[in-house]
């Protein structure tokens, strides 16, 4: 075997050896693109979907117009606690995707039926925010 390479390599000149490394670094960076890219796009949208699930729990327990001030605040902290842990996640995988997390475009004014009036503008956030989630793990490989 070490034959064969040897005599494979007697009559290689300066610019054989430097068109092999070059082949080897493109080789590299094919691999890399069909390997280790679409490796951080599925961790990605693995994570945003993760964090729109447990953003969709904190919606079923939205409070309703009957509920009390506690009941009220205590959604709101919970809802600030998934945000900020929401962000810390994202950042921690793509600063595009956390920047688009935390960017939420404008919303018309308006009541959601059935909605505590003082968790009126959080439950709207908190809709765009789980959409947004959505978009990041459908499209996780813009967001790399």
């Amino acid at each position: 075997m070490l034959d064969i390479l040897r005599r494979f390599f007697s009559d290689a000149r300066g610019i054989d050896w430097v068109m092999l490394i070059v082949e080897l670094l493109v080789l590299l960076l094919i691999a890399y693109e069909i390997i280790w890219e679409p490796w951080k796009s599925r961790r990605l949208a693995t994570a945003a979907l993760r964090l729109a699930d447990s953003g969709e729990a904190i919606r079923q327990c939205t409070p309703v117009l009957s509920a009390d001030a506690g009941a009220v605040d205590t959604w709101m902290k919970l809802l600030d606690s998934w945000v900020r842990e929401s962000c810390g996640a994202l950042e921690g995988r793509s600063a595009h995707a956390a920047s688009a997390f935390r960017s939420l475009p404008g919303r018309k004014d308006g009541a959601y039926l059935g909605i505590h009036q003082a968790a009126n503008d959080s439950y709207g956030a908190l809709l765009q925010r789980i959409e947004i989630l959505r978009n990041i793990a459908e499209k996780a490989s813009l967001y790399r």
